[in-house]
């Protein structure tokens, strides 16, 4: 249960828009994949979240359903930007020392 905690923290700081928690919730090599990009990296995942912060003045999420296993942790949820509502499951796969390692994106 301690990874959906730590995840459903991580969407709270993606909501507000705080760069300098998520920064310190990525592993160094974090990847990040979703249905438009591609990024790896911890320089380029921040870099891809301020270019989607500067398009939407607001985020949010409604979380439908979470899920664990081992260090994957698996959220489906509503996500909001703007006026624009979409269906999203995330798949997170959490480090040994509980960094973010990757995030799959997947909207339907």
């Amino acid at each position: 249960m301690i990874w959906i905690d730590l995840i459903k923290n991580y969407l709270a700081d993606f909501c507000t828009k705080n760069l300098e928690k998520l920064e310190k919730a990525y592993d160094d090599e974090v990847q990040l994949r979703d249905w438009e990009i591609t990024a790896k990296g911890k320089d380029n995942v921040i870099l891809a979240n301020k270019e989607l912060f500067s398009n939407f003045e607001t985020i949010k999420i409604h979380i439908l359903n979470t899920a664990y296993r081992d260090k994957l942790v698996f959220i489906e949820f509503i996500l909001e930007l703007d006026d624009e509502v979409l269906n999203v499951v995330d798949i997170f796969n959490i480090n040994e020392q509980g960094k973010i390692k990757s995030i799959r994106a997947y909207k339907g």
